[in-house]
């Protein structure tokens, strides 16, 4: 069973070299970005595959971003294996022209930098049939530890539920951050607090025990703190809704 990977990006970039640790064969790659593919291709010892519609593996992974899935798609003319997208909030339907299709949707963050130990990552999998899943269980399983078959309303609410976990904390440290910096005050600070709360939510018996001043109800340095961000009406709101959001979660 041999993969063509269609895409150049962060995705491609590391789920590649991930398939061949594995043991599975990628038979060739096609990326838009002729420069960047071909650096994959080079570094990976992948045949570059010039036109979609030359595409002839078994498998063809789309690692491509969720607004290119459908034009692609229409790019393959008649490709007869199974074709899969590794989106998490895209439904597997979108792939419906082809006989076989599906979904692997690896719950983690894709960067350029780095080796991303895919044998850790949750793989969600979703297939058009029994044969489909069959055959996505078995690439999945070579790839990773954790394998979850889902149909697309659930892939979606763990996508929605990554984001959150994902984009949202990081975005609250950035503003943490920028707020001490603009204060000339040290990021470095807050670190070891962050890891501890990193710590607690990621290790066995985990904790999800709130602390803290909207946790306790304290308006008196809930107020004082509002009174600091009164020339920064984001943040104002930001922090106001969050503390709104822990007392509303308090009491249910």
């Amino acid at each position: 069973m041999d993969i063509c990977i269609i895409g150049s990006g962060n995705m491609a970039r590391q789920l590649l070299p991930a398939l061949q640790r594995s043991g599975l064969v990628v038979s060739g790659l096609h990326g838009r970005n002729h420069e960047t593919a071909a650096a994959l291709s080079a570094q990976y010892q992948v045949p570059l595959i010039a036109q979609l519609k030359d595409i002839n593996s078994a498998v063809a992974i789309l690692c491509v971003s969720d607004d290119a899935i459908a034009g692609i798609a229409a790019e393959m003319g008649n490709f007869k294996g199974l074709v899969i997208h590794t989106s998490g909030s895209v439904p597997s339907t979108i792939l419906s022209a082809f006989t076989n299709y599906g979904v692997l949707y690896p719950v983690q963050t894709m960067t350029k930098q780095g080796r991303v130990n895919f044998e850790k990552v949750p793989l969600c999998i979703t297939g058009y049939d029994a044969s489909t899943l069959d055959t996505l269980s078995t690439i999945a399983g070579l790839v990773s530890q954790q394998v979850y078959t889902m149909d697309d309303e659930q892939r979606k609410k763990v996508h929605l539920a990554a984001v959150m976990t994902n984009n949202f904390i990081n975005h609250l440290v950035v503003v943490a951050k920028d707020y001490l910096l603009e204060n000339q005050l040290d990021y470095e600070i807050i670190v070891p607090l962050l890891r501890t709360t990193m710590e607690k939510l990621t290790q066995a018996p985990y904790n999800f025990h709130q602390t803290g001043p909207a946790a306790r109800n304290d308006e008196g340095v809930i107020n004082s703190h509002l009174e600091l961000l009164k020339s920064k009406p984001e943040l104002h709101k930001l922090y106001e809704s969050i503390t709104e959001s822990i007392q509303g979660h308090a009491h249910h």
